[in-house]
Formats: structure tokens, sequence, C-alpha cells
């Protein structure tokens, strides 16, 4: 509301409710019963995680009502015609789902911690739904190229290419400061930097004991790493 409309302007808003499980106080959400005090201390029982997941609902659903908010006030303003909105999350947010005790976010490379939401409104643009794989790595290249009218090739910047280039992907890339991590089609492969590694299914997120590598797809991933690695 305090833009003048003169210049254009960028927002970057972090609502973490769904992260820290948060809900506003003296508001009873849709979901019930739901847990009131979260203890990442105590074990969880079978009625205990029903409700753990109630309140992640009611922290989700209060979010939303937030984002809906914003929304409605970008129409107020006049400004919904002209403003690129993306909203997406850091990391997903598991439940025991792989059914290894793991809760929350940051244990594994599951699919339930992995993936995440991903929605692009963009004036001028039909509605569209994509159904290869995407990264966060995506998003860069997507606002360089068609809202800053960057004219050099995504490559050269990034990992990651435009959304709105239907180009088709074998693979992404996961990982943090000691693992790798190749989402393909069907498998997941996770190494370290030793060059230890295990394959997984996708979908189930439990080990393929007799599955082999996909080696032309790792000299691929290794080539990308080290474009970009820090000079000494």
């Amino acid at each position: 509301a305090s833009q003048d409309g003169s210049r254009p302007w960028f927002t970057y808003l972090a609502l973490n409710a769904p992260a820290t499980l948060a809900t506003d106080p003296g508001v009873k959400g849709p979901f019930q019963p739901q847990l009131e005090q979260v203890n990442p201390f105590t074990a969880f029982t079978e009625e205990s995680s029903a409700k753990l997941i109630n309140r992640y609902r009611n922290a989700v659903f209060q979010t939303d009502q937030r984002l809906g908010g914003l929304l409605e006030q970008l129409g107020t303003l006049g400004l919904a015609e002209n403003t690129v909105v993306v909203i997406t999350s850091d990391h997903g947010q598991e439940f025991n789902d792989s059914g290894h005790n793991q809760w929350g976010a940051g244990s594994n490379y599951s699919p339930y911690q992995l993936q995440v939401p991903l929605v692009v409104a963009w004036p001028g643009l039909p509605p569209a739904r994509s159904t290869r794989q995407t990264s966060h790595l995506d998003v860069a290249p997507t606002l360089m190229q068609r809202l800053l009218g960057v004219r050099s090739p995504p490559h050269v910047y990034s990992s990651g290419v435009s959304l709105l280039t239907p180009s088709p992907r074998n693979w992404v890339l996961a990982g943090d400061q000691h693992h790798f991590v190749i989402y393909g089609e069907q498998q997941i492969t996770e190494f370290n930097r030793q060059g230890d590694f295990r394959i997984l299914e996708r979908d189930s997120y439990q080990p393929l004991e007799d599955a082999t590598p996909d080696m032309a797809m790792l000299i691929q991933v290794m080539n990308e790493l080290h474009r970009f690695r820090a000079q000494p």
C-alpha cells in the first residue's frame, strides 16, 4: 500500500506458520482436535500424531487466509494486473510418511520433505499446469528472462531453466553442504562428497538394493556442479 506506483517494486514475504506450526491464539481452526502444545522431545502416539497433523493443517489454513488477503489487497489497489506473484515454500513437512520415525524437515530427502507448492500468477498469461519436474533454481531465470529483460541464456548464470519454457528435464538437483541429491523420473540418487551413494524408489523413498547409478546422468550432474565452483 505504501508504493506510489510510479516505480517498479519487489517484495519478499515469508509466512512461516506452517513450518513452526504456529496458529493464531484464540482462533479455532477448522481441523479439530488439534495439538495445543508442540514438544519435539515427546514421543508421538497415534492420537497425538493425528492432533499434530490437524495443527499443521490449521497453520496452513490460516496462511492461506493471509495469502488470500494479500491478493485481495493487490486487486483493491489496482496492482493485480501488473504484478507477478510467486508462491512457494522452502521445504515440505513430513509426519513419519516414510515410516522411519522422522518428522518435520531437514532429516531426509524424501518427496515428503522436498516437494513444495509452486504457483505463479503472471498477468497476461493464460492458466496452465506444468507436469514436468521443476526446481527453485528455475525461479530466477524465469524472472530474469521474462520480467527483467536479461538476454543472456540461463545456463550462463543459473542451473535452472525458465518455468515458461516447456523443455523436458530428466533430473533436478537438491542437497546441502554435505550431500547431493538427484531426483530422476523414477529414482532418487543420494551421494556425498566422499562418493558414497544410495538409490531409492522415488515415490516410496525405500532403498533399491540392486539398483545401479545412471552414469550418464551422474556425469551431467558433476559437470553442472563444477560450473559454479568457487575459485580460490
